[in-house]
C-alpha cells in the first residue's frame, strides 16, 4: 500500500478533509433554507443568556409577546456553548456551526472507533466473520444527513456524537474498566440525552455486554448505576422540569404529544415515515439500496448477533417515532439519531463484496449522491440579504426594548430574531383580524413590519407607515 492510498483509507485524514470542507460558507448567518427557524431559535436562547440571564434552567425566545419568553425545550447545553463564545469574543450568528461541525466530527471518530473494535476486531467481533465494516460505515455516515446539519446551529449531530462518546466510554470501562471512563460514559451520556433526548436511544446498545460473561459483575452494576442516574436527569428535565416552566411562565414553543396521538398521526403519515428513511437518512437512494442489501445480507447469513443489536435498536427508535408523531415526518432531522445504524448496515454490506473496484465505486457513488443533495446547506440566496437590514431599520423606528410584531404566514420567528427585538408573529389568519392588532398593540406593541413579499398591499393593515423600502413596509401600532 504506498503512502497516498495509506492517507485516502486513513479516517482521520477522512474525518479531516471533510470537516475542511464544511468550513465553506462557516460564517454565513442563519439565512439558508435548511431549518432557519430552528436555527435561529437556537441562538436566540443563547443571545438572551448573553443580554439577559445565563441560568441554563431559563432559557428564553424572543416570540412569546408581553410574557418574558421563558420556556423549556432540550437541555441547552449546545446553546450556552454558544452564549460563553459570544461572552468571550462578542456576538456572532455564526458560532453554533464551528461549534456542531467539531464536536460532530469528533462524533463521527468515536463512531469509527466504536465499529472497528466491537464489530471489525476478530476477539470482540458480533458478526460471525472477521469483516471492515468501520471504514465504509463513516464514510457513508459522513455523506449523509450528518453532512449538511453537521454545520448548521442546531444540536442534532451535537447531541448524538455526545452520545456516541458516552458509549465508548461505557464499554471500553465494560471490558476494560477505568473508573474515570465510567466518570465519561456517565457525562458524555447524560448531557447528549439531555441535549436531544432521541439521541439517547443508542445506548440501548450497552444492553448487549450484560449477557457477555467475560465481562465483571461488578463493572456491570456500576455501569448500571451510572445509567440509573442518567435516566433520572433525563426524567427530570423533560417530564418534570419542563413542563413547571412552562406552566409558570404560560409559553410552550414545541407541545409534547401523547404517545396514542403520535401513533395515530405516524400510522396516517406512514408514506412520508418511509420517505425519511429511503430520502432523507443516507441523502442516497443508491446508499438506502445498499443498507436493504446489507439487511438482506445479515439474515441469509445468519448473523443473529448483528441483527439483534439492529433490531433492539430499531424497536426502541420506533417507540421515539410513536412519541414524535407527525413531527417525524414533517421535519427530517429527526432522523438523524438512527442514521449511524444504517451507516453501519450499508458498511456491512458493503464489507461483503469481495472486488474492491465494485466496493469503492459503489462508495463514491454514495458520497456524490449524498453530497450533491446538501449543496443548500451552504448557500444563501440573495433574497434573504435584506434580512440583515432588519435591526438597523428596527433601531431607526424604536428602543431595543421596545415590543414589535412581524407578518410571518408560517411564523417562523427568523425577521424578528435578525430584528433584534422581542414581541408578536402575525399569522395569515390574524392578519385580516383587526382587533387582533389592536389587542396586541394594547400590550405594547410599537411596530408591526411585513416582508412585501409575502403580504399582498391590499392585505396591509389600515395603520400609519413609518417605513418603507423595496424589501419592507414598517407600520405604527397606534
Amino acid at each position: 500500500m504506498n503512502r497516498f492510498t495509506k492517507y485516502l483509507t486513513d479516517a482521520r485524514w477522512l474525518i479531516l478533509a471533510f470537516f475542511l470542507m464544511r468550513l465553506y460558507g462557516i460564517t454565513n448567518p442563519p439565512l439558508e433554507v435548511n431549518h432557519n427557524w430552528r436555527q435561529v431559535t437556537t441562538n436566540m436562547y443563547a443571545r438572551n443568556f448573553l443580554e439577559v440571564d445565563n441560568n441554563p434552567l431559563y432559557s428564553r425566545v424572543d416570540m412569546a409577546g408581553d410574557l418574558t419568553g421563558i420556556t423549556a425545550k432540550e437541555f441547552p447545553l449546545f446553546n450556552y456553548l454558544i452564549y460563553l463564545a459570544a461572552d468571550a469574543f462578542g456576538w456572532q450568528h455564526w458560532y453554533g456551526r464551528l461549534i456542531s461541525l467539531v464536536v460532530s466530527s469528533f462524533g463521527i471518530w468515536f463512531f469509527y472507533l466504536l465499529v472497528k473494535k466491537y464489530l471489525d476486531a476478530p476477539q470482540s467481533s458480533i458478526v460471525n466473520r472477521p469483516s471492515k465494516i468501520a471504514y465504509p460505515a463513516t464514510v457513508i455516515l459522513l455523506s449523509s444527513i450528518w453532512f449538511g446539519h453537521s454545520r448548521i446551529i442546531m444540536p442534532d449531530t451535537f447531541s448524538v456524537s455526545l452520545v456516541l462518546m458516552g458509549l465508548w466510554f461505557g464499554l471500553e470501562w465494560l471490558y476494560r474498566g477505568g473508573g474515570w471512563r465510567l466518570v465519561l460514559f456517565g457525562l458524555l451520556g447524560t448531557l447528549g440525552a439531555l441535549s436531544k433526548l432521541p439521541s439517547g436511544f443508542l445506548l440501548a446498545a450497552l444492553a448487549f455486554p450484560f449477557f457477555d460473561q467475560t465481562v465483571l459483575p461488578k463493572r456491570k452494576i456500576g455501569l448500571a448505576a451510572v445509567g440509573i442516574i442518567l435516566l433520572a436527569c433525563c426524567g427530570w428535565w423533560y417530564f418534570q422540569w419542563l413542563p413547571q416552566v412552562i406552566q409558570t411562565y404560560g409559553f410552550e414553543q414545541y407541545p409534547m404529544r401523547m404517545v396514542r396521538v403520535g401513533m395515530q398521526e405516524i400510522l396516517h403519515g406512514l408514506p412520508k415515515v418511509f420517505e425519511r428513511f429511503y430520502r432523507s437518512a443516507l441523502k442516497s437512494y443508491v446508499g438506502f439500496g445498499l443498507y436493504l442489501v446489507g439487511l438482506g445480507w445479515a439474515v441469509w447469513r445468519k448473523e443473529w448477533r448483528l441483527l439483534g443489536l439492529f433490531g433492539l435498536l430499531s424497536v426502541v427508535f420506533i417507540g421515539y417515532i410513536f412519541k414524535s408523531g407527525a413531527s417525524f415526518y414533517h421535519h427530517n432531522y429527526y432522523i438523524i439519531p438512527f442514521v449511524p445504524v444504517m451507516a453501519v448496515m450499508v458498511g456491512f454490506s458493503l464489507a461483503q463484496i469481495r472486488k474492491p473496484w465494485l466496493c469503492n465505486l459503489l462508495l463514491l457513488a454514495v458520497v456524490v449522491e449524498g453530497v450533491a443533495n446538501q449543496q443548500d446547506a451552504f448557500r444563501v440566496k440573495n433574497s434573504e440579504l435584506p434580512k440583515l437590514q432588519l435591526e438597523s431599520i428596527a433601531d431607526s423606528l424604536s428602543q431595543r426594548n421596545d415590543l414589535v410584531a412581524f407578518y410571518s404566514p408560517d411564523t417562523n420567528p427568523q425577521e424578528m430574531y435578525f430584528a433584534h427585538r422581542k414581541g408578536w408573529l402575525v399569522d395569515a389568519t390574524e392578519i385580516g383580524d383587526s382587533s387582533h392588532l389592536a389587542d396586541i398593540a394594547k400590550l405594547g406593541c410599537k411596530l408591526f413590519f411585513a416582508d412585501k413579499k409575502q403580504l399582498d398591499k391590499a392585505q396591509w393593515p389600515i395603520l400609519k407607515i413609518a417605513f418603507e423600502d423595496e424589501n419592507y413596509v414598517v407600520f405604527k401600532m397606534e
